[in-house]
């Protein structure tokens, strides 16, 4: 875990200086594909009571603000074909990153990342 949470840090450190957001989807089944959707409803704490499938996991990382994180994370839910996200982990991670300067010396800057985790489902009634 310690090494992922490392690694997360690397990339992060990348994003910050690009500005972007990284989105993931990782699908419960790869063979089933779903037509994306126009909107999603969003579930913070408790399921929603209609049946639903969970057609995968969906995250999504960046520097920039949280709103812009979580706006990229419904995003990447609808293209996966979600009707809904069930919000999971919600982090807040702080590094530091090092920037050569032009003197040899080594400029160290904050790096704070916004991360989301969402379950994607799709309503079947």
């Amino acid at each position: 875990m310690l090494a992922l949470r490392h690694a997360a840090l690397l990339c992060l450190s990348s994003l910050a200086l690009a500005g972007c957001v990284k989105t993931a989807f990782l699908p419960t089944q790869e063979s089933q594909q779903y037509e994306p959707t126009h909107s999603v409803e969003v579930y913070w704490q408790s399921p929603p009571e209609r049946s639903y499938l969970v057609i995968g996991q969906v995250s999504a990382i960046s520097s920039l603000s949280r709103e812009t994180v979580f706006a990229k994370l419904k995003a990447r839910a609808m293209k996966a074909g979600a009707h809904a996200i069930l919000i999971g982990t919600s982090r807040v991670d702080m590094s530091v990153m090092g920037m050569p300067t032009s003197g040899g010396g080594t400029m160290i800057v904050p790096v704070r990342a916004n991360s989301l985790e969402a379950l994607a489902i799709r309503f079947t009634d």
